[in-house]
């Protein structure tokens, strides 16, 4: 596949098609920021000439990245923002000394205590967390699933290839013992070159 078939492969989007996919992926944007992401190459876009002026047009893959990217920063942030506050020393004050019954039934007192606490945690936080852990890896299972397509479709494609190379070939041999020749032993004898693999071929993956 040559450059030109694999950019008209990829799939773009236009500002606002892009500002809903952040949307439903859980992050919160404005157009203006992605805007900026086309401009300062934080994605992949190109700009489009229209009837009505330019506009920006992103590359849906490389979006899928820096959403990833984005929540995940945003997931870390979250997480020592938390840890700082669990870190703060607790001001208590002084106890006053008991002792016999007295000691016993103030020890069943703040046992009580610590344990009415801790079922009171307001679990919102955590679970914020954790929907914004799965729409990281909802993302990333998408990126992965474009880029298993994109070997999937070369390796097809690099099989017609041989199938049909292999076809002519087939041909031409038919055609030269037509004509009384006889193959050349010494080059089907001969060891297969090695070919070097492209690897500039490659399905795009975010990073400039």
């Amino acid at each position: 596949m040559n450059t030109r078939e694999h950019t008209q492969s990829r799939k773009w989007l236009t500002v606002d098609q892009a500002f809903a996919v952040s949307q439903q992926a859980g992050l919160d944007r404005t157009k203006k920021t992605i805007r900026s992401w086309a401009r300062n190459e934080h994605v992949n876009a190109q700009k489009q000439t229209t009837p009505t002026g330019e506009r920006w047009m992103v590359e849906e893959s490389s979006l899928s990245v820096k959403i990833r990217s984005e929540l995940e920063f945003q997931t870390q942030k979250a997480v020592n923002q938390t840890g700082a506050n669990l870190s703060e020393p607790v001001q208590t004050q002084p106890e006053p000394v008991h002792t016999g019954a007295d000691q016993y039934e103030h020890a069943q007192t703040r046992s009580h205590d610590r344990e009415t606490e801790h079922a009171h945690v307001n679990p919102s936080e955590r679970e914020r967390q954790l929907e914004t852990q799965v729409r990281s890896l909802e993302i990333d299972k998408a990126v992965r699933d474009k880029q298993i397509e994109f070997f999937t479709k070369q390796n097809q494609e690099g099989q017609t290839s041989l199938l049909s190379q292999s076809r002519y070939i087939g041909h031409l041999e038919t055609q030269v013992m037509r004509l009384g020749g006889q193959p050349d032993q010494a080059f089907l004898q001969a060891p297969v070159p090695h070919v070097p693999i492209n690897r500039d071929q490659r399905p795009f993956d975010g990073v400039h």
